[in-house]
Parts: C-alpha cells; structure tokens; sequence
C-alpha cells in the first residue's frame, strides 16, 4: 500500500467479513506482531453510552499534567483517522500507513489458517496497537471497546483498571436481548486483580458486577457508593458538581464542564476515579488542577454539540433509546419552554417508535426523517414507512430537511439533529462543505 487512503480503504474492505466476536484472531494476529500490546499501559473502557466522553475526559486531564496519552476509539466522526489517537491528535498518515502496512502481510497469513481472515475492527485494532508500540510510546493508552466487551477485540489487554459507563438496551442481536445479558458481555472485560469502576445505577448489575469482581479477586468503586456526585448545578453553558472518590486527595469541590448534560457528570466522575485510582495505587503524576483544566477543556463531537445560535442548532449521535432520553433530559431541563424541531434518522434494527419515544413526549413542532449513505442507513422506501409511522415528515436528503427546519424555525426555537453517529457524521461533513446556517 502507498497511501494512506489505501490502507483505509483496505480496512474497510474487510466489512464483508463482518462482525465475528471471540478473540482467537485477535490473540494470534496480535501474537505474529510480537505481542506488543503487552509493552502498554492502559485503561479499558465499555458501556452503553458515553464510553467516547469519558475517554475524552481521560485523555483531557491527563495531558494537561503532560502524561503522553493515546486513545482508541470508534466510530470516528470526521475522518477515519480519528480512531487512533495522541494526545487527542489523530495519527498522521504516514504513521497509519507504516503501521497497516506491517500489520497486512500477518492478516493475510491469518486468513489461510485455522482462525480465519480477520476482522475490519480486528484489523483496526491491530494497527492502533502496532502505532503505539512502535512509534508513540504513550505512557498510557485508552482503549475503547468497539462492541460488548467479553469477546471484543480489545479484551487482549490487560488494563490498570477497567471501566463500565452503564448498561443499556442495544446490540442486542449480538450482546442478548436482557439488561443482565447485556451486563455479562460487558464485564467480560474486568480481569483478575484489575478493579472495575462503574456509574452503572441498577442495583441487579451492580450486585453482578461485585460478584464477577470478587471472584477475580479485585473490586469494584461504584457510583453512589464509591465515588459520589453533589451539589450539581446547570451553568448557563455547561454545569458544575462536587465529586468525592474515598482517597485523601478525592474531594474536588465546584468541577466545571462546557459538556452539555447531565449524564456527562456522571462520564466525568467515572475519569476522575480512574485517576484518583491511578495516582494512589500507580503514583499518576497528575494534580487536582489537572484534571479541573483538563474536563473544562474536553469537547466530544456529536454529543449534545452545539453548532448554531438564533435558533440554537445541536447535533448529538443518540442512537438507542439510553441515549435518546439523556438528550430529552438535556432539553427538558435547559429549553422547557421552546419549540423543538427534530431533523433524525433510523438506522438498521431500530424501531422509531420505540426509539424516538423520550422525544416525542417532548411534542416537537415538527420531526424530519433524512436519509443518509453510509453503514447501517436505511433505504430511503422503509424510512418512509418509519416516518409515517411516528407521524414525522420523510425528506429525501439531509440538505431538504435542513431546508425544511430553516423554512420552519424561528430564532427563539430549538433544533435537535440526531438519530445515529453516522447520520452525525454525515450532517457535520454537509454542513462542513456547505457552510450552512440555519
């Protein structure tokens, strides 16, 4: 390959492959490379949702007190690129390149044996690991699970301490269709004698969560037990909160976000304990005014991002119904009184009815379904059926749905754009190209 365009081409020619859990490839794939991911120090995060806020909240803080730190995240908003990450800047393409190319000639011998042809996020995986080992050297990694936990790619690692945002309905053709199905995916990921952080709230997979803990013989912190949110407050942009962790050092007192919701509180105590944790038991080199910077600082796009005023316009890619009420509670609580428009999309396996629910309570002025081109979109006849269903206006592009919210919103109101990271993806890149202003 000779361009970084070809390595990602190359990846993403791998789709057809599909989705494979187990980590038997991942094991000698990794293995024909030398086990390099052995050389890094990580932190391992799974969840539901906020899995990338968190991550962002991690790599934020942790750069501010000058600790070299690499992410692994997916999916990617802007460009491919982004998925692997230092110091939140996306690898170069030289250095993707270099790295797919040495991770290639093993993914083909891996396809003629036994364990068969990886993966698209195998591969991915492969490649972040490979950069980092090779040629960042950060002092600490954050890998993000791509799907469940147990049986995910990134489950080679052993982490410093393992975290799990919450547990929610999605995926379920793959991680079961129960909560506590869902829960037994994701704690896959703790390891013996490697602690389990948690903001997960259902007192069931908690008590789940402590038992798989204490059969590997470490433990988990926990939200409300462990570790504790007060005195949160909205700011007129942002929100504020006190956080207390069990160390000397935990109580932090009026912690600042420019994140939007209040679910992104709980994304950033679930940070801080990791670091809280990281300083007493690794000696972290990391101070309280670190991390202060470092979560004011944190943006993540796609999540209750604001893109435009008069009216004010946010993207956010909620996809599940988890997520869909976190943003209906964002509305509810800053923009009770306004009308909302809703510019969405349904993607494979969702039920709009069942999904978009939190929002209709919202009675929104009006709801567009968009079609977008990508992984996981729906032709454009079946989202027809699904916007006839919740009684919203098909439109045949994002550009006309847009249009439509322009034509309809006044400066006073709210327009919500969601549905999907994909679909988020997409509306950033139209609005990108074409300048737009609602």
């Amino acid at each position: 390959m000779q361009t970084c365009k070809e390595a990602i081409d190359w990846i993403e020619q791998q789709a057809p492959y599909g989705i494979k859990p187990g980590l038997e490839r991942m094991e000698k794939l990794l293995e024909k490379l030398g086990n390099k991911h052995r050389r890094l120090k990580s932190i391992h995060v799974a969840g539901t949702n906020g899995k990338g806020s968190t991550t962002e909240f991690l790599q934020k803080a942790m750069s501010e007190a000058g600790i070299e730190v690499g992410t692994f995240t997916s999916p990617y908003v802007t460009h491919f690129r982004e998925r692997i990450a230092m110091n939140g800047q996306p690898v170069s393409e030289e250095d993707f390149l270099a790295a797919a190319n040495e991770v290639k000639p093993y993914v083909d011998e891996l396809a003629e044996e036994a364990e068969g042809h990886p993966t698209s996020f195998e591969i991915v995986t492969a490649v972040a690991v490979q950069y980092f080992a090779t040629r960042a050297f950060p002092d600490v990694v954050v890998f993000e699970t791509g799907l469940g936990g147990r049986l995910d790619a990134t489950n080679v690692v052993k982490p410093m301490i393992s975290l799990i945002t919450n547990i929610g309905e999605d995926h379920q053709a793959i991680l079961g269709h129960t909560k506590a199905e869902i829960a037994r995916e994701k704690a896959g990921i703790v390891k013996s004698g490697v602690p389990l952080a948690t903001t997960e709230k259902d007192p069931e997979i908690r008590r789940y969560f402590d038992e798989v803990a204490t059969s590997l013989r470490t433990k988990t912190y926990q939200l409300d037990r462990d570790f504790f949110i007060e005195d949160w407050e909205a700011l007129s942009a942002g929100q504020k909160f006190k956080f207390r962790s069990p160390y000397p050092f935990g109580t932090k007192e009026g912690v600042e976000l420019k994140m939007e919701g209040a679910h992104q509180a709980e994304n950033a105590a679930l940070a801080m304990m990791a670091l809280d944790y990281l300083k007493m038991l690794y000696a972290l080199p990391i101070e309280e005014d670190n991390i202060r910077r470092g979560l004011l600082e944190a943006h993540w796009p796609g999540r209750i991002e604001k893109v435009s005023e008069a009216p004010d316009v946010y993207l956010d890619g909620a996809h599940n119904r988890q997520g869909v009420e976190q943003l209906a509670a964002f509305v509810q609580q800053r923009y009770a009184e306004k009308n909302v428009y809703i510019v969405a999309t349904v993607t494979e396996e969702k039920t709009p009815e069942e999904l978009f629910a939190p929002l209709m309570e919202l009675q929104p002025a009006k709801m567009y379904l968009a079609p977008y081109t990508g992984y996981k979109a729906l032709p454009e006849a079946e989202l027809v059926k699904h916007a006839h269903a919740i009684e919203a206006e098909p439109a045949s592009s994002i550009s006309a749905a847009l249009e439509a919210v322009q034509v309809d919103a006044e400066a006073e109101d709210l327009v919500l754009i969601t549905g999907s990271l994909y679909f988020i993806s997409a509306v950033r890149e139209f609005l990108h190209q074409t300048n737009w202003k609602i």
